[in-house]
């Protein structure tokens, strides 16, 4: 990918909606204890909103830098971890979480400032999707961090009833 002077405005849109989803999903996590964060709803398949925001961040890092952006494993900012580790993590604070989109973030900022046109266009063989476009992965990412948003939220809302 090379460097453009502008941010491509189609990937300018989807980068900040992507990150204000992000952020709002690890601020969802703010003033929540261990019990509170590890919490997960009475029904099969929920998770917990550590477990929501360590999705969160490791599929948002396996879309935009290593799919779409092309970054080799051994160079992404978070360690790579396989689904059911995701999935079956907690913590008893924020601090890693926080550490980890901190990292991240930055990373992130610098990958969309790159993806040009040419990206967008460019079909990718995308590991769990087939064949889809860079633009394709951009709608997947948006979509996703979408539910899990309301996922958080309301778990968030359940937590604090309790």
């Amino acid at each position: 990918m090379s460097e453009t002077a502008v941010p491509n405005p189609i990937v300018k849109s989807f980068s900040t909606y992507i990150m204000n989803t992000v952020d709002r999903i690890m601020n969802s996590l703010s003033g929540l204890d261990e019990q509170q964060l590890n919490w997960r709803p009475p029904a099969p398949e929920t998770n917990s909103l550590y477990v929501i925001a360590s999705h969160v961040l490791m599929s948002t890092q396996e879309n935009i830098l290593k799919i779409l952006g092309g970054i080799p494993a051994e160079q992404l900012p978070l360690k790579a971890a396989t689904r059911d580790e995701i999935f079956s993590t907690s913590g008893n604070t924020t601090e890693r979480l926080m550490e980890d989109w901190s990292k991240l973030r930055s990373v992130l900022e610098s990958q969309f400032r790159v993806i040009t046109e040419n990206d967008l266009a460019r079909e990718i063989n995308h590991p769990r999707r087939g064949k889809i476009t860079g633009l394709e992965v951009l709608l997947a990412v948006t979509s996703h961090m979408a539910e899990h948003l309301g996922h958080a939220e309301l778990t968030r809302d359940l937590v604090k009833a309790l």
